[in-house]
């Protein structure tokens, strides 16, 4: 899988799994997993440069409030 990077300049990694609320840590740390994979990929074969987006998800809290604080 890490092959696909092979011979690119650029990257973009632009899904992971979203879960807005989630008690199952298996779940985030596939999320996470998965961007540390692409981006040891990347390293491997000397990608220029990466480019990760985000969603609201990332800012979202338990309650579900969103203020100037929401974004860590």
């Amino acid at each position: 899988m890490e092959e696909s990077v092979k011979g690119c300049d650029y990257v973009l990694h632009v899904a992971s799994p979203v879960f807005a609320i989630s008690d199952n840590n298996k779940e985030i740390e596939m999320a996470v997993n998965g961007t540390k994979f692409t981006l040891n990929a990347c390293l491997k074969f000397n990608v220029k440069k990466v480019v990760i987006t985000s969603s609201i998800s990332a800012m979202i809290h338990d309650d579900f409030e969103q203020d100037e604080n929401s974004w860590f």
